[in-house]
């Protein structure tokens, strides 16, 4: 179950709509609705450090990723920007330009040469950094809030954004061919699905909302339900958008609403 610390509440200096935790550099970032990428202090209530932005124009950053060197971030203008922090430039090292006006959502590093990204009109790319090229694509039903990857399934964990009929789902597919190995649909009862994430060195993922819950799930392949559910709760009266996994500790769940950074015990 998950155990909320709750003397580790920080209220957000501005909103944020995406985080990522770095624990080799022992830095956490944030991504807003301005268009600014900004590097915090975890340790003193995240102290400002850093800001980078690309181009003029005040677009919301969705998602943020670390590929090998590079922190790229994806935007509402379709546009990817990927940084090399060490040069301390403000120019992105490597940028994305979209090829259809769609906002890009949602990416994750996949090795030190690609990166997947999913998009609002439901898009899955796979793109290589050394060529700033689009090698595989497929589409889901609606748009893709975030993606996960894991090791140990070889598959890739998908959330997307509420449909039509007032259903969100979670996507398990399959790494190499981008065959779907399960989808479960109203995983959250009539909201978004902003953020999945596999749990580090084990079978199973946690899945968060606009409801301002989180649940965990089990990955059993040799069942007809691939994933079950086994845990839920709230932790939030607004909408919970992303989360990160303590690296080095694995029990520690980074979760952040709208407002406010969370930690929690995943026991």
């Amino acid at each position: 179950m998950f155990t909320l610390n709750e003397e580790s509440v920080i209220k957000l200096a501005s909103p944020s709509k995406c985080c990522y935790l770095d624990n080799s550099i022992g830095a956490y970032f944030t991504g807003d609705n301005r268009g600014t990428l900004t590097l915090h202090n975890p340790i003193n209530d995240l102290q400002i450090l850093r800001q980078y932005k690309y181009g003029d124009a005040k677009k919301m950053i969705h998602s943020i990723e670390k590929i090998d060197n590079l922190y790229a971030v994806s935007r509402d203008d379709g546009i990817i920007a990927c940084w090399d922090i060490r040069t301390k430039g403000v120019h992105p090292s490597i940028v994305f330009e979209p090829n259809d006006d769609v906002e890009a959502w949602s990416m994750k590093g996949i090795d030190i040469n690609q990166l997947i990204a999913g998009f609002g009109n439901g898009l899955l790319q796979i793109f290589d950094t050394r060529t700033s090229s689009a090698l595989v694509s497929h589409t889901l039903e609606t748009g893709i809030c975030s993606l996960d990857t894991s090791p140990i399934t070889r598959s890739i964990l998908a959330t997307t954004v509420i449909s039509p009929e007032h259903e969100a789902s979670i996507c398990l597919i399959e790494q190499n061919s981008f065959n779907i190995i399960d989808t479960i649909k109203g995983a959250h009862m009539d909201t978004t699905i902003w953020s999945g994430r596999f749990v580090p060195q084990k079978n199973s993922f946690v899945s968060c909302s606009g409801n301002g819950d989180i649940s965990k799930w089990n990955i059993d392949p040799t069942r007809e339900e691939y994933a079950q559910n086994i845990y839920n709760n709230f932790y939030s009266n607004n909408p919970i958008i992303s989360m990160e996994y303590e690296t080095d500790q694995p029990s520690i769940l980074y979760a952040q609403s709208t407002d406010k950074l969370f930690v929690i015990y995943d026991e």
